[in-house]
C-alpha cells in the first residue's frame, strides 16, 4: 500500500495526515511529518516532528542563511538528513512510514530522496504527501501508477480521510 495526499497549499494535507495518525495508533509508524512556525500570524518557516523517536528539527525558517533556499525560506539540509536518518534507520515492512512532505525543501536532500525512492521500490507501506507541482520525485510520486493519488480539497477533506483510514484497516486487519 502506497497512499500519497497531494492539494494546494492549506487544503489540509498535514492535518489528514495527523488525523489518520490519531486513528491508528496500534499501527506501527515511522516518519515525520512538517509543521509552520509562527509568529504573530505570520509563517517564519517550518519544523519537521518525527513519529518514532519524538525528535524535532529546523526545516527551513525566513532567517536562515543557508546554501538552500525556496522562495523567502532558507533550508537546513543538514539538519534535516539527521533528523530522518536516525528515523528511517531501520526498514520493516510492517512498519506504516509517514513522509509528510515530498517537496522540494525536502528535495534538496539526496539523502531523502534515496529514502523515499527505496521505499517505493520496496514491500514498504507509505502514506505520505507530495507537492501539488514540482519535477523529480514530486513528479514521479504523482505520475506512479502503483501509488494511490487522493487530491485533496476543502469539499472531499472527510471523504478522503475515511478512504484512507478504510485502506490502512485493509493492510493491517489484526491491528483493528
Amino acid at each position: 500500500m502506497k497512499v500519497f495526499i497531494t492539494g494546494k497549499p492549506g487544503s489540509g494535507k498535514t492535518t489528514l495526515i495527523k488525523e489518520v495518525l490519531n486513528h491508528i495508533p496500534q499501527i506501527p509508524c515511522c516518519g515525520f511529518y512538517t509543521e509552520e512556525i509562527r509568529e504573530k500570524g505570520e509563517r517564519k518557516g517550518f519544523k519537521v516532528k518525527t513519529i518514532f523517536s519524538k525528535e524535532e528539527a529546523l526545516l527551513a525558517h525566513i532567517n536562515f542563511e543557508k546554501k538552500f533556499s525556496v522562495g523567502k525560506y532558507g533550508v537546513d539540509v543538514e539538519g534535516f538528513e539527521r533528523i530522518i536518518a536516525k528515523e528511517f534507520k531501520d526498514k520493516n515492512p510492517e512498519t506504516l512510514y509517514i513522509i509528510d512532505e515530498v517537496g522540494p525543501m525536502e528535495c534538496y536532500s539526496k539523502r531523502f530522496i534515496g529514502i523515499v525512492e527505496e521505499l517505493l521500490r520496496g514491500n514498504f507501506r507509505i502514506l505520505g504527501t507530495v507537492k501539488l507541482k514540482g519535477g523529480g520525485l514530486m513528479e514521479k510520486i504523482r505520475n506512479d501508477k502503483s501509488i494511490r493519488l487522493f487530491h485533496l480539497t476543502e469539499k472531499n477533506r472527510k471523504e478522503t480521510f475515511s478512504e484512507v483510514l478504510n485502506l490502512l484497516k485493509g493492510e493491517y486487519e489484526g491491528n483493528f
